[in-house]
């Protein structure tokens, strides 16, 4: 059980045993001031194969750092400034984007303008979250939030992936020919 008394500060607490750096991420859990949260955990494994469309998977690719440095560099190229919250990816040699380019700039790009040849990972671990909040705190306590952390259950999930499905694969034959008859139908009736 965790008190907080100043609950418009953020307080980060590590649900792993190990004091090595994780990959992992948090997902943020609110109590408003004067009422207890409870919030349940489950911790998940999943294992890719080891080749996949985007070609042999990496155990320590961190494919969302990735994205993000290929985001921050596209930013970088488009506008010649990082917005305030990329900064620090690249360390302090980049200036911060002033707020009219922030605006007139960096909110018209939509997607990375080079493509992102990022690694996958071959493991992922995830922590599902399920938070709910709960009735008022006593009186003397109003000015403070309540968190109750548990974890689900003491296993941990594992899941092993075994074969890649494509599109096709999902399809019956039957299904499959009849598809390819109607497209086929409709390109002979719109070229001819």
């Amino acid at each position: 059980m965790l008190r907080i008394d100043d609950p418009f500060q953020d307080t980060l607490y590590s649900l792993q045993d190990d004091p090595t750096t994780s990959k992992l991420d948090g997902e943020p859990v609110h109590s408003p001031p004067g009422k207890g949260s409870s919030v349940v955990f489950r911790i998940v494994k999943e294992h890719f194969l080891e080749k996949g469309d985007r070609g042999f998977c990496s155990p320590n690719a961190d494919i969302k750092a990735c994205m993000e440095r290929c985001k921050a560099r596209t930013y970088y190229e488009k506008c010649g400034c990082l917005p305030f919250y990329m900064t620090d990816i690249f360390g302090n040699s980049f200036h911060e984007c002033p707020p009219s380019v922030l605006i007139s700039c960096v909110s018209n790009i939509k997607q990375p303008s080079n493509a992102c040849d990022c690694l996958v990972g071959c493991a992922r671990t995830k922590i599902e979250i399920v938070s709910s909040t709960r009735t008022l705190l006593p009186r003397r306590l109003r000015n403070s939030s309540m968190i109750s952390v548990k974890q689900n259950s003491r296993i941990f999930t594992e899941y092993l992936q075994l074969k890649r499905f494509k599109t096709v694969d999902l399809l019956s034959t039957e299904m499959l020919f009849e598809f390819l008859g109607k497209w086929r139908a409709a390109w002979v009736f719109s070229s001819g």
